[in-house]
């Protein structure tokens, strides 16, 4: 499958929502193609130049560098700029996935400094205007990190709420976007810009704002260190457990499903209604 997009040579532009390179195309059994229409998406990025290759760098191979060697492919960046890339998740975990990865290299959370917040600021906004472009604003999307990536190369997943897409297969899939194991980006900005981080979680918005005021208070979610140094304290160990435990709970209403097909189901009976 990889091969495929990498050896895509179609010109750049605007490229159907359809296309595989670019975004998912899960749906469940019963939906039509017709129903599966979408705009065209937009890209936006540099012209390629001899120093722009050359930045690059040598590609990784192995399966946890995956994300480094699809950042540097030809043809495969929805958006581009001097600080971050836009791409399409390969797994899509719903109807749209992208994931925004920045050029510095970052393997992971723990990495952020206080003084990376002005690149997450810019990654956060270029996520915003990526989905405002393309009229995607109505269907509701996260904008976020997993606490303990299986990747390296540090990425924020845009992720819309539907949730359907035959990409979602397993419990430790839906508990990892559906559970604090999902860190929303605003949380983590509050964090590296507070002086006090027990006062960051009051500003974020409901029905999250008890759960991640927790993390913080509990010391599972903090600040090591301190001026602009300081970078972010994850609890590995515990926010590893939320993604294989839990239940498998709508994150549209509060019906709890039996199991994944059961849950399945219910995620396209909401989108249908």
């Amino acid at each position: 499958y990889w091969r495929l997009l990498m050896n895509d040579k179609r010109p750049s532009g605007k490229r159907k929502l359809s296309d595989a390179a670019l975004v998912s195309l899960s749906s469940s059994s019963s939906t039509s193609p017709a129903e599966l229409a979408e705009p065209a998406i937009k890209t936006s990025k540099p012209a390629m130049t001899a120093a722009t290759v050359a930045s690059k760098g040598p590609v990784q191979f192995g399966w946890q560098n995956g994300l480094k060697s699809a950042m540097q492919a030809d043809g495969q960046a929805l958006f581009s700029d001097d600080v971050c890339v836009i791409i399409a998740d390969k797994y899509p975990k719903a109807r749209h996935h992208y994931l925004v990865l920045p050029k510095r290299q970052i393997d992971s959370l723990a990495q952020l400094q206080r003084s990376d917040a002005s690149m997450l600021k810019r990654m956060l906004a270029a996520a915003e205007s990526f989905i405002a472009e393309n009229n995607l604003l109505p269907k509701g999307f996260r904008f976020g990190f997993h606490a303990v990536p299986s990747m390296s190369q540090l990425h924020m997943h845009v992720i819309s709420q539907d949730f359907v897409s035959t990409c979602l297969k397993t419990k430790k899939h839906w508990l990892s976007f559906t559970t604090e194991f999902f860190l929303d980006c605003s949380l983590l900005l509050q964090l590296l810009e507070s002086a006090d981080s027990s006062q960051v979680a009051s500003t974020v918005e409901e029905p999250r704002q008890h759960r991640q005021q927790h993390l913080i208070s509990s010391g599972r979610l903090g600040i090591r260190g301190s001026g602009h140094s300081a970078s972010l304290a994850i609890d590995r160990a515990w926010f590893s457990s939320l993604s294989k435990a839990g239940e498998l709970k709508c994150n549209q209403c509060a019906r709890v499903a039996k199991n994944m097909p059961d849950l399945k189901a219910h995620l396209a009976g909401h989108e249908r209604t």
